[in-house]
């Protein structure tokens, strides 16, 4: 056996405890985001050694068994009947890593949900839901990026080898062949209610009656870092796991250069926007989201969100010391030249799009701005090429107030 330390073994595990934040989640660091990697890294890592070190180390072992319970009740809401999970956070090209959770569950025996059915539908699903995706290059290796290659969306830290992350879910595969998971059979997701708080990650998650189409809607964090697209990747206003979010092609340009689905930008007129990076307020209730950040250091805007699947309202106060363009912007609508498109309007206040992708749409309730629909540039949005984002516009005076609420909605059948 070659040599090791026990004590730095001893180190590093302990470590992995300030990183705990109660009710099974974990997040990516002491002051860092909460994501994929709470299951796919922090509890995927602890259920690896929980069931190899049961005997050696029994009381770690429990503890990270019941904090996986605990997680698996709540990350089983990121997940749609039709296997997809939520696009959200850094690190999506790992892809189904996504539901390598699961998979260590079952390998670490952990008793949760029906042992096996459910859990493995989730499994399943979701790698069929993969491989109905353009996730291969020509070779037969898998791409850097998401729904397809893209490395505009893509971490600087991603190389060729990361998508390979994915193959944690694989994990059964270290199964014997006599275990209860081959035998079982795959079941639909438990009835779970519509609505879901999550407080660890500042989530209200929403889902259809038929559980085709989840939202999560959110607050982001008092807090930030410099990886790549952070202000897309955790501060929109809502993800969805069947319209997905989009990244920016560049910050000067315009609106379709970046491509603000679900998100509030602000310009000083000259086109170049800046977006929520991080909240200095925040609160997320039963009924509704709030939170209260600044662009600019004499520009206040407080947010609030009134979620509800197929819809949600969300309503803006500004105010300024300089002039501002405004635009809030819907869910990305993916088209192709498959997609029979037909435009929905409102009247000068409203407007959407629907085709064989879904339905999106936004409505000024006050009466007072413009409704367009924005054609950002290609690749940006992580699950479709090309995107159309209904979006409403406005202008605001230097030392002025602005007070929107807009009405926002989507459909997929």
């Amino acid at each position: 056996m070659p040599p090791y330390s026990k004590e730095k073994i001893e180190q590093n595990l302990t470590r992995i405890e300030d990183f705990y934040i109660g009710n099974g989640w974990y997040q990516d660091g002491e002051i860092a985001h909460i994501d994929y990697y709470t299951p796919f890294a922090m509890h995927y890592y602890g259920l690896f050694y929980a069931k190899v070190m049961e005997k050696d180390d029994p009381i770690r072992a429990k503890k990270y068994k019941e904090r996986a319970v605990l997680f698996a009740k709540k990350f089983i809401y990121w997940f749609s009947e039709d296997g997809r999970s939520l696009p959200y956070g850094r690190s999506l090209t790992y892809r189904f890593a996504q539901a390598s959770f699961w998979s260590a569950i079952v390998y670490a025996d952990v008793e949760v949900f029906s042992l096996g059915g459910i859990i493995k539908g989730i499994i399943l699903r979701h790698l069929r839901h993969w491989m109905n995706q353009d996730i291969f290059l020509p070779d037969g290796t898998l791409s850097v990026g998401y729904h397809y290659p893209n490395l505009l969306m893509a971490e600087n830290y991603n190389a060729p080898g990361s998508p390979y992350w994915s193959f944690k879910i694989f994990l059964i595969l270290a199964l014997p062949d006599h275990h209860y998971f081959w035998r079982v059979a795959e079941e639909p997701l438990p009835t779970l209610p519509e609505r879901d708080i999550q407080n660890e990650p500042g989530f209200i998650l929403d889902r259809e009656k038929n559980s085709k189409h989840v939202v999560a809607f959110q607050t982001g964090y008092a807090h930030s870092n410099a990886h790549t697209h952070t202000s897309a990747k955790y501060e929109k206003f809502a993800y969805s796991t069947h319209f997905g979010f989009s990244v920016p092609r560049a910050e000067w340009g315009g609106l379709d250069q970046g491509a603000f689905d679900s998100m509030l930008a602000l310009s000083e007129q000259d086109e170049l926007y800046r977006v929520k990076r991080n909240v200095v307020e925040k609160e997320v209730k039963e009924t509704h989201l709030y939170m209260k950040w600044r662009p600019w250091k004499d520009v206040m805007v407080q947010t609030w969100i009134l979620p509800g699947l197929p819809w949600h309202v969300r309503v803006h106060q500004i105010k300024t010391e300089r002039p501002l363009d405004i635009a809030d912007g819907g869910f990305a609508l993916g088209i192709d030249h498959t997609s029979e498109e037909q435009l929905v309007k409102e009247g000068g206040v409203g407007i959407g799009m629907v085709n064989d992708n879904g339905m999106v749409g936004c409505i000024d309730l006050m009466d007072e701005h413009k409704a367009i629909l924005i054609r950002p540039n290609a690749n940006t949005n992580l699950l479709y090429k090309r995107t159309v984002i209904p979006t409403i516009t406005s202008s605001i005076q230097e030392g002025g107030t602005f007070t929107d609420p807009c009405f926002l909605w989507t459909a997929i059948d």
